[in-house]
């Protein structure tokens, strides 16, 4: 392992997010955090911009970064026309990320919520009924156990921020998603 090393985790999809730390700064600090950035094409349609993309990774270059990328396939429930576009997104992150010539280390979700939530208190999505009358059994809220793990690990990082800059009383799960991968990639190095 470099003596300055760079370990990126990216939470993939155009609400995503990409963590990066950066050992050579301070091995406590994220260097930067970014959401996987996008241009407005009209209101409320967006594409992702994948000039600012290849400029927010290639700033790290010449440290030979490891980058951990959240391994996942469609999801259920979604239409064919969003998991074909939520496809396109991860496969041009997976290449931004090989043009650059970055090792690529691949995780599901389950893998490193497994090591990044151990010896958390468990939240529970309760039983409800959706918007269609279906019965939604109850489920792990891992979006908000996220939230609650990066907030712990990195409270001076603003994760309660929307698109467009404001402020939300929300966390953005895919920049604290983001933290939690780069954080189990760094725990995988012994960073």
């Amino acid at each position: 392992m470099n003596e300055h090393q760079v370990v990126i985790g990216i939470d993939p999809g155009m609400t995503g997010g990409v963590a990066i730390l950066d050992s050579g700064i301070t091995i406590d600090d994220i260097a930067e955090v970014y959401m996987i950035p996008k241009n407005e094409i009209s209101k409320n349609k967006y594409e992702l911009n994948i000039r600012k993309l290849w400029d927010i990774l290639d700033d790290f270059k010449y440290y030979n970064p490891m980058v951990f990328l959240e391994d996942v396939h469609s999801l259920y429930g979604m239409s064919a026309g969003s998991n074909f576009k939520f496809g396109w997104v991860l496969g041009v992150i997976e290449g931004v990320i090989g043009s650059l010539g970055y090792e690529v280390h691949k995780v599901t979700p389950k893998r490193w919520q497994k090591i990044m939530f151990d010896g958390m208190e468990t939240i529970m999505i309760p039983e409800h009924i959706d918007k269609k009358g279906k019965l939604i059994k109850a489920k792990k809220d891992t979006k908000a156990m996220s939230g609650l793990k990066a907030l712990e690990l990195y409270p001076d990082v603003d994760l309660y921020i929307t698109e467009k800059g404001n402020k939300s009383k929300n966390i953005h799960d895919g920049l604290s998603d983001a933290i939690c991968i780069m954080e189990y990639g760094k725990k995988l190095i012994n960073l």
